[in-house]
């Protein structure tokens, strides 16, 4: 993947980008350099190794630049992006990567890796820290008041293969871009809900001002009860079949396996705890009837297949018991304020005020700059980016492959003979009949039509099955053979007799 030296060089040349970079030549190199490191952080930490990515970013002092990038990102997006009014295709392919989250969720997912280690959460000032905390809770606002229902509808998280393949050929480019944001806006906020679980459960070492953002400003707590009670990770099909989303996919689960509890589903469960158990939150946490009664709505919910999987719930069901028993005066008055000051998120309110009268602006510069966008210089950027030694492995096993019941074969019936590709053909063309989609599109009005040719054979002993609501899927790589010349293909009339 990335050499320790390299990780470092890409660390050292972090650099934050304001608004007008967004798009730019800078910003696809800054693109490329941190999925990088954030394919080898997941990797580092799937083989349990030194995580030499997440000790650089301390060593140089890069989280806040990423943190800042990850807000710089997330007002374009808010901000810039309404006001565009056309897409072209190299500009579609650049908002992809800018606005419609994908930058943003490689940030984020790397933040996710980082702050796994507590040593990080210690490092961090309280203005940074507490931007995460705002950042997250946005994000997680956001998914407990969008509908279950535009999930359903408006993203192919829950669509066959077939009403995928309608839609997108329906589909504008804005409709497109659309249901990408909404479902990498959905992946980025469960990020958010494991990144804010990870600062709850390192409550013992927030600063008092961080401590009441969290419980008292948020009420984070209640937060964690909604995403309980009606949590976005669950889909009943109309069929009654059940799927979670898990590993940052959507997976089929048998009804014996409903009361299994995922690694999604378990976050906020985890967050629960810190929150009602720990010392120091239940000391500034003031209750309330109505904190009280949101409380116990969960309590419902802790049964002995909950507890066998996270025994720590147990100290959750004591407490809500007790908690159960407790009269509260539903008139009374709050207690003084403990703080008479209170810190005010800095970066995102710098922001906010300085482009605030900027964002048309930005949006027509952008537009601009993306008329003279070369795509295939952007499409050679990101090959590099993904042609990484041990990607294929990393990607296969994130998550495991998911294995669903199939019909079993009848008795007396003899099982399909089992055909294995040998070779394949790569045309490469610059003119189209069939209005196919190339992998490379020569659009150059003045030449002649050309195609070449290049076979590849097909390796047997690569092959890999992955396993899709859609059915199996067999992978293989393939050794170039050889190359056919370029053909001209001259447009001429036939020949008059």
């Amino acid at each position: 993947m990335v050499m320790p030296h390299e990780a470092e060089y890409m660390i050292e040349n972090l650099t934050p980008l304001p608004l007008q970079s967004m798009g730019s030549a800078e910003f696809m190199r800054l693109h490329g350099d941190v999925e990088k490191l954030n394919l080898q952080a997941h990797q580092s930490a799937k083989l349990k190794s030194d995580n030499f990515v997440v000790e650089s970013l301390l060593t140089f002092k890069k989280l806040p630049v990423l943190i800042y990038n990850l807000l710089a990102n997330e007002l374009w997006k808010e901000k810039v992006f309404p006001t565009l009014a056309d897409y072209g295709d190299a500009a579609c392919m650049r908002t992809y990567f800018v606005v419609h989250l994908y930058h943003e969720a490689v940030l984020c997912n790397l933040l996710e890796v980082s702050f796994y280690h507590e040593h990080v959460v210690e490092s961090l000032d309280d203005e940074t820290l507490m931007e995460v905390v705002d950042y997250c809770m946005r994000k997680i606002t956001w998914l407990i008041q969008t509908p279950r229902d535009v999930f359903r509808t408006q993203t192919t998280f829950h669509k066959s293969g077939h009403d995928i393949v309608r839609e997108l050929d329906t589909a504008s480019r804005a409709d497109e871009l659309r249901r990408q944001w909404l479902e990498l806006e959905f992946r980025v906020s469960v990020q958010c809900v494991t990144i804010l679980r990870y600062i709850c459960e390192r409550v013992h070492l927030l600063s008092l001002n961080l401590l009441s953002r969290v419980l008292d400003k948020h009420d984070a707590l209640l937060s964690f009860v909604a995403l309980l009670e009606n949590p976005p990770w669950t889909y009943k099909a109309p069929d009654n079949t059940w799927k979670k989303f898990d590993h940052q996919k959507w997976t089929q689960v048998a009804p014996c396996d409903l009361l299994q509890i995922t690694t999604t589903e378990a976050q906020p469960w985890i967050a629960l705890y810190f929150l009602v158990c720990s010392k120091a939150a239940r000391d500034q946490y003031q209750l309330t009837c109505f904190r009280k009664n949101q409380v116990l709505r969960v309590r419902k919910y802790l049964n002995d297949v909950m507890l066998d999987q996270l025994p720590l719930l147990a100290d959750v069901q004591r407490f809500l018991d007790e908690l159960a028993i407790v009269q509260l005066n539903p008139n009374a008055v709050s207690a003084a304020a403990k703080l008479v000051m209170e810190v005010v998120p800095v970066i995102r309110t710098a922001l906010v005020r300085e482009y605030r009268a900027q964002y048309t602006q930005l949006g027509a510069a952008y537009l601009d700059a993306c008329a003279s966008i070369n795509r295939q210089d952007d499409m050679k950027t990101l090959a590099d980016v993904y042609n990484m030694d041990g990607l294929d492995d990393l990607l296969d096993s994130a998550g495991g492959a998911t294995s669903f019941p199939t019909d079993q074969n009848q008795p007396n019936q003899t099982p399909p003979a089992k055909r294995s590709p040998l070779s394949v053909n790569l045309v490469i063309s610059n003119h189209d009949h069939h209005h196919m989609q190339k992998i490379i599109a020569l659009d150059d009005s003045n030449c002649d039509s050309v195609e070449q040719c290049v076979i590849y054979d097909v390796v047997l002993s690569s092959e890999t099955v992955v396993d899709t609501t859609d059915g199996k899927y067999f992978r293989y790589a393939l050794q170039r053979r050889r190359e056919v010349d370029s053909t001209m293909l001259q447009d001429h009339e036939p020949h008059q007799q």
